[in-house]
């Protein structure tokens, strides 16, 4: 085979792949540094029947760049007019001090793939240009449907012990605003692996009902959106949990605590009685991570497991204040900005609010 079947694969690993670590991309401007748009999106693609193409491709390639002593690969992607994606990609061999850069056209509606390098067209690998096509339109298809329009895409892929590999994406949509996602690949067993949670669905629960800093339970309780997410949370095993960085774990507990604590408020509403929210809080068990806890223990084994002061400042206040709500999630990447952010809004308790106790959830 020629160049035109092996580097669809590759290419596809940025447009799925992950989320770079740092803050998001920033704007300066007469008034300011602004922080720009961002979004974190999560494409299922290491289960299912469905998903096959895109995990052979991804598993044939590592395998040869494993051969070929690449160790590191950058690459990126613009979208022209009518579907043609420049594509370029870049191996490393950090050991030697070598690279190779590799550039394409690729027009999607046709899935025709044309190098324009020597060294692009230098390319072959074992697998037909069909199923790398494959793989492309349907990683681009799942980027779509997290509603993201990709308009560029810069990746890196990293080994970074024998047979492990990090990779790492940010791209932005066509409205600007950053996409990002992370995984690890085990090339020994071909698994693929998210670091990072799906909270999209309460990502959209937020966006559509925090106004303001108010809370419309209307919302809450007329979407699908929260129901979801407690599905997830309830789905995801503690290992697969510990296996996330510490920061995608803390951002995981304290989305999973205000994600359920909407719960508490929306079953309530509109009746609001605060005694029978506490009850609610210190005794209804709700599934995490495999185990049924109540809202009280989330909230203090989080506090006390992960011992950050901001935590506090970050748990949704079932008294009547929306406290750490935003109209996003938390998420690790960007958890130290954010913790600092929420500490620095959210108003500290009163002396009469912390005497009431079990009265105030927090």
């Amino acid at each position: 085979m020629k160049g035109a079947r092996f580097i669809p694969a590759l290419v596809f690993l940025y447009l799925v792949s992950p989320c770079a670590e740092g803050a998001a991309t920033q704007i300066t401007t007469t008034e300011g540094t602004v922080r720009q748009p961002e979004k974190e999106i999560h494409v299922n693609i290491h289960s299912g029947l469905k998903t096959i193409p895109i995990r052979k491709v991804i598993g044939a390639v590592i395998q040869r760049v494993e051969e070929k002593g690449v160790d590191a690969i950058n690459g990126s992607g613009a979208q022209g007019q009518d579907g043609v994606w420049d594509l370029s990609l870049t191996f490393m061999d950090k050991e030697k001090g070598t690279q190779r850069d590799f550039k394409w056209k690729y027009v999607r509606n046709e899935g025709k793939l044309t190098p324009l390098n020597a060294e692009a067209g230098k390319l072959s690998f074992p697998l037909s240009s069909f199923l790398f096509s494959t793989a492309i339109d349907m990683g681009l298809g799942m980027v779509e449907g997290q509603e993201v329009s990709p308009k560029t895409i810069n990746g890196s892929a990293k080994k970074i012990s024998e047979g492990l590999w990090e990779f790492d994406l940010v791209g932005l949509s066509n409205n600007n605003e950053n996409f990002v996602q992370k995984w690890a690949y085990n090339s020994e067993e071909g698994e693929l692996s998210p670091t990072q949670f799906d909270h999209s669905d309460l990502d959209k629960l937020l966006a559509k009902a925090v106004v303001n800093g108010k809370i419309d339970y209307t919302v809450v309780k007329n979407t699908p959106h929260l129901k979801d997410f407690l599905g997830k949370i309830a789905e995801i095993d503690e290992n697969g949990l510990k296996s996330f960085p510490q920061q995608e774990q803390l951002a995981f507990w304290i989305n999973a605590y205000n994600g359920i604590a909407l719960k508490v408020m929306a079953d309530n509403y509109p009746a609001m009685n605060p005694e029978s929210i506490a009850n609610t809080a210190e005794t209804k068990r709700f599934k995490v991570a495999g185990e049924k806890l109540p809202l009280v223990q989330i909230r203090d084994d989080t506090k006390n497991n992960f011992k950050d002061d901001r935590v506090d400042f970050a748990l949704f206040s079932v008294s009547g204040n929306p406290g750490g709500l935003w109209t996003e999630t938390y998420c690790g990447r960007r958890l130290n900005d954010q913790l600092d952010r929420a500490a620095v809004v959210s108003p500290r308790m009163t002396k009469n609010e912390e005497a009431e106790g079990s009265e105030r959830v927090y």
